[in-house]
């Protein structure tokens, strides 16, 4: 399985048989009164000269071009390359190395914003998270814990000073409006199944404690983050005990007995699949590659065997991880 960004995929350039398939599929996709050359040349912002030099194929798209064009015109890059039939998968990154830390925080939040849209929008859906940790698009409903991921995030990836405070950073108006959509869609999406590990809040607690101790975040700043905290377990307490959201629509949470190794995120929705996952990094790597999807469902399903279904049932192990999850919260600032 291969990971691949930019123009580099598999040392890939295109040769003159798939650019030709490719470029009939593009044509495919298009309406009948758009002409190619103008559509490829608007789309990838390049000259009607470069656009017939790749028509042509006289030059090969880059693998970037194509993942653009396959986005706009809603056609998988696997049927094109022939990956379906092969022992490699495409995965996406969340951004460019070349983007600051900002755009690639941008990008990873719009790209989950329409994944959510087109589930939502969907009359088959199916959707399962595991969890070991909060996440950035977990808290998009929580002013302060959403701006702590989002710090985290920059003081991780930029080069800041060493005392870069919590106060110094501020959430670009345009992640608000995204984060909005993201509570919207989020909130409205049914068969939807979250497989926890047992230090959740935990674990969330320390890496926000590790930034407390440094001072990096102000008593009152640390208090902001733990009503935030408090209202998200709330939030979930009602979810495990009541079954169903505001909205009326039902989750099921599986508590598990194992340790969960990563977040990530099933996707599936009319036709298409999408599987998504962390790898301790805000922006996930995702593919929609059937087969590794259905490798990423069925492992999910395994999980089901370690775990205890909470939500509606089993009072007393409810209970027992609502307290420990409380506990940790309430003592966030016993250094």
């Amino acid at each position: 399985m291969s990971l691949s960004t930019g123009e580099s995929f598999f040392s890939f350039r295109m040769d003159k048989d798939l650019n030709k398939i490719l470029v009939a599929k593009i044509a495919g996709c298009l309406s009948s009164h758009v002409k190619l050359i103008d559509y490829v040349t608007e789309s990838l912002g390049i000259t009607a000269q470069s656009a017939y030099r790749r028509i042509r194929s006289e030059i090969p798209f880059t693998f970037e071009e194509i993942g653009k064009l396959s986005r706009e015109l809603n056609f998988s890059v696997d049927e094109v390359i022939g990956l379906e039939q092969s022992e490699r998968a495409l995965f996406e990154l969340q951004g460019k190395v070349s983007f600051t830390p900002r755009e690639t925080f941008s990008v990873m939040l719009d790209r989950y914003c329409a994944s959510l849209q087109c589930m939502y929008e969907a009359k088959e859906k199916e959707w399962i998270t595991t969890m070991n940790h909060l996440l950035a698009l977990f808290a998009v409903g929580s002013e302060h814990l959403f701006r702590f991921f989002y710090y985290k995030w920059i003081h991780q990836t930029s080069k800041v000073p060493i005392n870069y405070y919590f106060s110094e950073v501020t959430v670009p108006s345009e992640f608000r409006v995204l984060c909005e959509k993201i509570c919207h869609y989020s909130q409205r999406i049914r068969s939807a199944a979250c497989i926890i590990d047992r230090n959740l809040f935990p674990n969330t607690v320390k890496e926000i404690q590790y930034y407390y101790k440094r001072g990096l975040i102000s008593d009152e700043e640390i208090e902001w983050i733990r009503n935030d905290l408090s209202n998200a377990m709330d939030y979930t307490e009602k979810l495990i005990r009541e079954g169903v959201n505001g909205q009326g629509i039902s989750s099921l949470f599986y508590l598990s007995s194992v340790g969960i190794e990563t977040n990530s995120t099933y996707m599936k929705y009319d036709d298409t699949v999408g599987s998504y996952f962390w790898v301790y990094m805000a922006a996930p790597i995702n593919t929609h590659n059937g087969e590794v999807c259905a490798m990423h469902k069925k492992w999910l399903d395994s999980l089901k065997k370690y775990t205890v279904l909470i939500t509606q049932s089993n009072e007393k192990l409810q209970s027992e991880f609502i307290d420990e999850q409380r506990r940790s919260i309430d003592r966030m600032t016993h250094l």
